[in-house]
């Protein structure tokens, strides 16, 4: 007769390795028969992204780092950028200027000795800081990129360099109420004469679809007094 028989094996507490199975079965007459076999357990490769984080926003050079671990061998690896394989080295570092604004999909490959497979992904945002130059014009539209004296009234020019569309400029000087422009080139009016010779700043705000993306403070020296015999308009 044949008798069928079934035996649980939770290979989860076990460890990694060859493993050896041995059945016996024993008749009524006492004849014992053995056999045994040998299986490997191994568990699929597993990997844990370091940096940079999932849905973090990034610019300029950064280090792609993850752990990649397998109970017992890593047979290959292999990191993706929106499908375009970057290698298999880690830690990467990847400059992320010559990528276009947006999201991105950082994704790595492992295999194991067994040909198992794991696939990790983890998404990104590419938004470099923008890049701003600053012009300061008088009446006489003479500008100083330095933004280094004003008089009268002065205008403010404000340069934005960036990956993403730019959706607003925010100025503030002498701690009064913001001046916003929300339409390129940004350009700003301010009036100095109300107020005394001196040193000031330019609290400069930038913004673009993602919210604040930058601010920077700038100093300026005001010099209204004897403005008409100085020879500062005339240089």
């Amino acid at each position: 007769s044949v008798k069928e028989m079934h035996y649980i094996w939770n290979a989860e507490t076990a460890v990694s390795g060859q493993h050896t199975i041995k059945a016996k079965a024993l008749d009524k007459a006492g004849f014992v028969t053995e056999i045994k076999t040998s299986i490997t357990l191994d568990r699929f490769p597993s990997i844990e992204f370091v940096s940079p984080k999932d849905l973090q926003t990034v610019s300029g050079i950064i280090t792609i780092t993850a752990f990649v671990k397998d109970d017992i061998q890593i047979k290959k690896q292999e990191l993706f950028i929106d499908n375009i394989s970057y290698g298999s080295k880690l830690p990467l570092l990847l400059d992320t200027t010559v990528l276009a604004y947006g999201n991105k999909t950082i994704s790595l490959e492992a295999v194991d000795s067994s040909l198992q497979k794991t696939k990790e992904n983890i998404s990104i945002l590419v938004n470099q800081i923008p890049k701003i130059n600053i012009k300061v014009c008088d009446s006489y539209l003479k500008c100083d990129k330095d933004f280094i004296v004003a008089y009268d009234t002065t205008k403010i020019h404000v340069e934005v360099f960036d990956d993403n569309t730019t959706q607003k400029v925010e100025l503030l000087v002498f701690n009064q109420q913001s001046i916003i422009d929300s339409i390129a080139p940004f350009d700003f009016s301010i009036d100095t004469i109300t107020h005394s010779d001196g040193l000031y700043t330019a609290n400069i705000r930038v913004y673009n679809d993602i919210g604040e993306i930058d601010k920077f403070a700038h100093e300026f020296y005001i010099q209204n007094c004897d403005k008409d015999t100085d020879g500062f308009l005339n240089t």
